[in-house]
């Protein structure tokens, strides 16, 4: 392994020799579409796009989410500019291997392409791709051997989602609304019991993870049961949408940095409430609002209590 990392960081050296500072910014602008703006984008496909489409992102990105923070954790390898000082970068958190971004553009694009169904996107989400996990080296924050790592766990996980995902979430919209809503604490918390187990108080993302998915599963299945939402309609309805949820839920997300996060399981706890709680807006508060609010094109309106049964 050690000599695949000293290869890997002469080729960062080699490649940034090319640098400029035009180059910097156009790849700091690339990478940035990899990291917190899934905050932003996620949102856009759920309210604004296809609901349904939105619930299925939602699951698999989730997940994608869990598998690479744990994988960071037991690995342990350290990013190129903390071996090798001849690496320039502006540093970055955590561990480097495998590449969340490189895993991620493939599973939310991948998602979104296979959605779509055309040629034409399917080749523009591969080069978002290739780009994303190009920046990631280009920038000095990873090894080629990280982004590759990335890639191949990010197509794995979109392989399972084309293979099983469609099966698995028709599963579980079988039970009555009862049951989905006791899957989804059940699964959630067998990952946040996954999560200590595995890598203790070493990544509260995880406990993230759990939380939205518990938050967002229990709004999905509400929301499907109760409301009439699509996330179609014309562009003013989409664009309104888009903006008073996020007006909404950015806050939320806020919050908890302004007021901190405690250490320890106490910490995790917080995180996932958290998150659940923006799950559950993204998933069923958001789109009983914009059905109240005639932000929609289908279905009549419902009460609160209409909606949680």
């Amino acid at each position: 392994m050690q000599a695949i990392l000293t290869s890997g960081a002469e080729f960062i050296v080699w490649l940034q020799r090319f640098q400029t500072p035009l180059g910097n910014e156009i790849f700091e602008l690339i990478t940035s579409l990899g990291g917190a703006s899934y905050l932003y984008m996620i949102p856009l496909v759920v309210w604004c796009v296809d609901y349904r489409t939105g619930l299925r992102l939602l699951a698999v990105f989730s997940i994608t989410v869990f598998i690479n923070t744990t994988l960071k954790t037991w690995i342990s390898q350290p990013r190129p500019f903390q071996l090798d000082p001849r690496v320039i970068s502006l540093g970055e958190d955590g561990y480097g291997l495998p590449s969340g971004h490189a895993q991620l553009v493939v599973v939310y694009w991948g998602v979104i392409a296979r959605w779509v169904g055309r040629p034409w996107f399917w080749m523009l989400s591969v080069v978002l791709m290739v780009a994303i996990g190009f920046s990631r080296i280009y920038l000095g924050v990873h090894f080629p051997s990280d982004v590759i790592a990335g890639w191949a766990l990010g197509a794995a996980t979109l392989w399972a989602f084309a293979r099983y995902g469609d099966r698995a979430l028709a599963a579980l919209r079988q039970p009555d609304l009862g049951t989905q809503i006791k899957l989804s604490l059940a699964i959630a918390t067998a990952l946040f019991v996954a999560d200590l187990l595995l890598v203790g108080d070493a990544e509260r993302l995880n406990a993230g993870a759990a939380g939205f998915i518990a938050g967002a599963g229990i709004g999905a299945a509400i929301a499907v049961h109760k409301l009439d939402f699509d996330g179609r309609g014309p562009g003013w309805q989409r664009a309104l949408r888009y903006l008073v949820g996020m007006a909404l839920m950015l806050p939320v997300l806020g919050a908890m940095r302004e007021l901190g996060v405690p250490s320890g399981l106490a910490g995790k706890a917080v995180i996932a409430f958290d998150l659940a709680a923006v799950g559950l807006w993204l998933t069923l508060g958001a789109p009983w609002l914009f059905q109240r609010a005639r932000l929609t094109t289908s279905g009549a309106s419902v009460t609160i209590g209409d909606a949680t049964g």
